[in-house]
């Protein structure tokens, strides 16, 4: 969560590269933590200056589990995010703090909160005019109020040449999503649920070890599923092209607070193209 997410984001064409980032890339807080000077840290990696413009917008996840930013309430979270500054300019090679607290007028509803920080970059008309390239951040804030459960069920799970695809119904209080890993193996090859594991370092390794039969290791998408909500969390096998076979998806982490440890059997009679 506090891996300095570095983002390209082209609103408008143009050929120019916005190379901006920003740290960290959400915020998943109790409300006690919420109530504390927070900061989010934008990275101008450039050598312009960029001024930049904070909003604040509730928002949901739609049916595709993508964003969807809703209108301001009286009691939506953007209403109670102190954020200073709204408005500045960022350095050549440098960075600018913004930093930001809840502080509710009215007592806060039991259960999850949320609101969209959103970093726009301001320019001016002639540069608006002349298609110039800029950039956009959008960095979720979740405040739990209450305890926070996070408890997914995985209704099902299937695979087949093109990926593993888990649906997953969120059963909580919070928002929960996988922090995990999957596998696949040749069918025959396979040692069984029971002896594999996670491999430690995996998000940072460029060719993670592979054991006998094992084709592919990935972590599995992050992607957060918001409460009451069903979604389908998709983890493809990147430049893997599977061949007819058998074959084992095996999955190993956790779901939000529970455990993941199971693998599903799937059949390729085609290689995809």
């Amino acid at each position: 969560m506090r891996t300095l997410l570095l983002l390209l984001l082209l609103l408008l064409a143009g050929s120019a590269a916005a190379q901006v980032g920003i740290s960290p890339a959400y915020y998943d807080l109790s409300q006690e933590d919420a109530g504390k000077t927070q900061t989010f840290r934008i990275f101008n990696y450039t050598t312009e200056p960029k001024k930049v413009r904070v909003s604040l917008v509730p928002w949901k996840a739609d049916g595709n589990n993508q964003p969807q930013l809703l209108e301001p309430g009286p009691t939506t979270l953007d209403q109670w995010v102190v954020v200073n500054p709204v408005e500045f300019e960022v350095k050549a090679k440098s960075s600018q703090a913004v930093r930001f607290s809840v502080r509710p007028a009215t007592p806060m509803s039991t259960g999850e909160h949320r609101v969209m920080f959103i970093f726009d970059e301001i320019v001016t008309a002639e540069e608006n005019a002349n298609m110039r390239a800029r950039f956009q951040f959008r960095s979720a804030l979740y405040v739990q109020v209450g305890e926070a459960t996070r408890r997914g069920e995985i209704v099902s799970v299937d695979a087949d040449a093109n990926g593993v695809r888990l649906k997953v119904k969120n059963v909580g209080s919070a928002n929960v999503r996988f922090d995990g890993q999957v596998s696949i193996w040749e069918a025959a090859r396979f040692p069984g649920v029971a002896k594999t594991e996670l491999v430690p370092g995996l998000a940072s390794m460029k060719t993670p070890p592979l054991a006998p039969g094992e084709l592919h290791l990935d972590t599995i998408p992050a992607s957060p599923i918001l409460p009451g909500d069903t979604h389908v969390i998709q983890a493809g096998f990147g430049a893997l092209k599977l061949k007819p076979g058998r074959y084992v998806a095996d999955l190993n982490g956790k779901l939000g607070e529970s455990p993941l440890d199971r693998s599903v059997e799937f059949v390729v009679t085609e290689t995809p193209k």
